[in-house]
């Protein structure tokens, strides 16, 4: 039996969002695969419904990660529960060494697979133009990504009122901007 273990992502959301789940998407619709097991936060299986046969719910210790091989998480290896390697079954993981980081990156960026959630009966909220995601973690080695809230009242002010504009994100991960 040749099955697809995909995960677990420990990082970001964007990053999952919108390279990671896309990118395991393309390889999961390759239909080599007689079942396709995806490890996440429970929240976040509505990425993957399409393409996984089976979820495994993934809650690590802590989501004070850094960088691209998520320095501070001390993973379990739950993949090992789910698949064998020696019987052809495949681990896709953002962990590893440095340099299959950058083969997995690689074709991640030549891969990715998007799905439309809205037309799997996903909510959409209407009524705006734009979406504002402006960031402010506070996880380990993370805040130099953060821009400064100025710069985001900026933006919003350069629209001129043109725009119905809504800040988006978690409280504990982003900020409402004035005028949003």
């Amino acid at each position: 039996m040749k099955k697809l273990f995909v995960g677990p992502w420990v990082g970001e959301f964007g990053v999952e969002l919108l390279r990671w789940h896309s990118y395991a998407r393309s390889v999961a619709l390759e239909g080599r695969w007689e079942e396709v097991v995806v490890a996440t936060y429970p929240d976040r299986f509505y990425l993957y419904e399409d393409f996984a046969t089976k979820f495994v719910p993934y809650l690590p210790p802590t989501r004070e990660t850094e960088g691209r091989a998520c320095k501070g998480h001390r993973y379990n290896n739950i993949h090992r529960e789910f698949i064998d390697p020696e019987g052809g079954d495949v681990w896709l993981s953002p962990f590893g060494k440095l340099e299959d980081w950058r083969r997995l990156k690689e074709q991640m960026d030549r891969r990715l697979s998007f799905a439309n959630l809205a037309a799997r009966g996903v909510e959409v909220a209407e009524g705006f133009d734009l979406l504002l995601h402006a960031r402010t973690t506070t996880k380990r080695g993370q805040r130099r990504k953060n821009w400064p809230q100025e710069c985001w009242r900026e933006v919003v002010r350069a629209f001129g009122g043109e725009f119905r504009i809504a800040s988006i994100g978690s409280r504990s991960g982003a900020a409402h901007i004035e005028g949003t």
